[in-house]
């Protein structure tokens, strides 16, 4: 348990959560998607601390967390190897704290600068829908120093740390991106550039600090190079609305070897699957250039709009990621960099860059992200159709168990639908170790169920209760099935304990709000291609919950 305690900003006007290029100028679904840029906030939290290290010391230890995304530096060096940290909870309930062996970052002469910048994440970014406050991030330590003779001296938050606002990472959004300007000083390696001011003590950090359950999220595949590549510049008439690309050059294999791509042009990246990744590229321009990185799944087809396109015949196509800009944008300080975003992650297979300047790009490739489950099984088969459908649905699986089982990792969703992870989750546990995984999530099951009980539609649900989805059947009895299937593929019943009230009282608010009917027929059977009677699915569910409470209970002896 961390003693120190949730610090913050006093500055609200530095944490401002708006997003005045989509509110206010063009509403829910009418914006301009593709010359729409990443909305410069200034920079991020960043919350700083002095410590010594006296010679004698053995270990130093870093236990941490924060409403929102944080990273932490220690003396200019990032601590560990997890992403997107703590990961996605109910912070109305429960954040988790995460611990590191900060020894070798630290040294014993002189002050150790620690530095912890925090985006507005799962917390309050867009994806939150303002359910857990608007108040900005927060961040709680403490640091152990423990010498030979086993004594230790702790510094933790409180209102001796100082607080700053801004560096390199201008806007960090899940939904959106991020936007990185490379001319600015970098706020955890060259802290004495800013303004510091005295952080104050949070006071609306009510959730209770818990150590971390399950994987974290870690970059997994790294440097996946793209399949093909092509150069176009401007269109041309194809007889359709938005015509087609003007090719320049294609390059096929490792399809974006080292090469120049000037003002107006734009370079189309074909990676050859679906991923759930991070870009990352090293390039020279000059200084004040912008490189925007669009993110897609597809490209245009055609460049008709009755068939959905969104431009040209070969461009990215981006208007199914809805109001998520899901983008990068990089200013250059004119220097041979590398880049990759810190506080997001996209949902793609092509990448489309272009430039208001022209630039040099050395590389470009993918680095996979995702919470760190250990692949346990596979199958092959002399189909090869088959075995590219198995791949697909791993693929699947690798792409959206990213602190939690979404439904899809690209557009503005991301969310923790509880139909879908019950339908698929026994599926998972032929492929990875995915206990953990789901004793985590039943947690965020817990913590977000109504107040009669019943298990949410969403999970982390950050939506108000008793609203859109709430008791909808095969949906909120994923809190019955998800612990069943787990037991019934690991033969591991603790899941089944830590869950098993819950599951009475989601029973018996089901049962006292609709009877015998069982939970609203709300979304019917999604998966069918036929019509359905909802009110049956919700009388099968009900029944089918009453059947694994039975063989549940015989398991647990209750």
């Amino acid at each position: 348990m961390i003693f120190g305690k949730f610090i913050m900003n006093s500055d609200h006007t530095v944490t401002d959560i708006s997003f005045p290029w989509f509110e206010k100028k063009f509403g829910y679904w009418e914006f301009d998607r593709r010359h729409t840029d990443l909305y410069d906030r200034g920079g991020l939290v960043a919350f700083r601390d002095k410590f010594s290290v006296p010679e004698k010391a053995t270990a130093v230890k870093l236990t941490a967390t924060a409403l929102g995304v944080f990273e932490v530096y220690v003396n200019g060096k990032k601590v560990g190897n997890d992403e997107m940290k703590p990961g996605w909870t109910d912070y109305r309930r429960r954040v988790f704290e995460l611990e590191y062996d900060i020894t070798s970052l630290c040294k014993t002469s002189g002050d150790n600068v620690i530095v912890a910048c925090v985006a507005p994440g799962w917390y309050s970014g867009r994806i939150a829908n303002s359910i857990y406050g608007n108040k900005g991030v927060a961040f709680c330590a403490e640091i152990i120093v423990t010498d030979k003779d086993n004594h230790t001296t702790v510094f933790a938050t409180d209102e001796s740390w100082e607080t700053s606002f801004g560096g390199k990472v201008r806007t960090g959004e899940i939904w959106d991106g991020e936007l990185y300007d490379a001319r600015q000083k970098c706020i955890y390696s060259n802290s004495d550039s800013y303004e510091w001011t005295p952080a104050v003590l949070c006071d609306y950090a009510d959730c209770e600090i818990k150590p971390h359950v399950g994987e974290t999220v870690r970059l997994k595949t790294k440097g996946i190079t793209p399949a093909s590549a092509v150069v176009y510049e401007g269109t041309k008439d194809n007889g359709t609305d938005f015509g087609e690309i003007n090719i320049i050059s294609k390059k096929i294999g490792n399809g974006c070897e080292r090469g120049e791509l000037s003002k107006g042009q734009n370079l189309v990246i074909d990676f050859g699957v679906e991923m759930t990744a991070r870009p990352r590229f090293k390039l020279y321009a000059p200084a004040g250039t912008t490189v925007r990185v669009y993110c897609a799944e597809m490209l245009n087809d055609s460049g008709m709009r009755s068939r959905g396109n969104d431009g040209a015949k070969g461009s990215a196509y981006i208007e199914n990621y809805r109001s998520a800009l899901s983008r990068v944008q990089y200013i250059s300080n004119g220097e041979i960099a590398e880049y990759s975003p810190s506080f997001s992650f996209f949902g793609y297979r092509y990448l489309e860059i272009t430039a208001d300047n022209d630039i040099e790009i050395l590389y470009v490739v993918s680095d996979t992200i995702g919470s760190d489950l250990k692949k346990t099984g596979w199958i092959e088969t002399s189909n090869a159709e088959i075995n590219k459908l198995i791949a697909n649905i791993y693929r699947g699986l690798e792409s959206n168990y990213l602190s939690i089982p979404t439904d899809c990792p690209q557009r503005d969703e991301r969310y923790g639908w509880t139909g879908d992870t019950q339908i698929f989750c026994g599926t998972a546990s032929y492929f990875v170790s995915a206990y953990d995984f789901f004793s985590k999530w039943m947690g965020d099951m817990r913590d977000s169920s109504e107040p009669d009980g019943v298990f949410p539609f969403i999970a982390p649900n950050p939506f108000n209760y008793n609203g859109f989805g709430s008791a909808s059947a095969a949906w909120c009895d994923a809190g019955i099935i998800v612990p069943y299937k787990m037991w019934l593929m690991y033969g591991d019943k603790r899941i089944l304990e830590e869950n098993y009230e819950a599951m009475e009282n989601h029973v018996k608010g089901i049962y006292e709000r609709n009877g015998l009917a069982g939970p609203k027929p709300g979304f019917g059977d999604w998966l069918s291609y036929e019509e359905n009677h909802s009110e049956c699915v919700a009388v099968c569910y009900f029944v089918y919950d009453a059947m694994l409470m039975e063989k549940i209970s015989r398991v647990l002896e209750k």
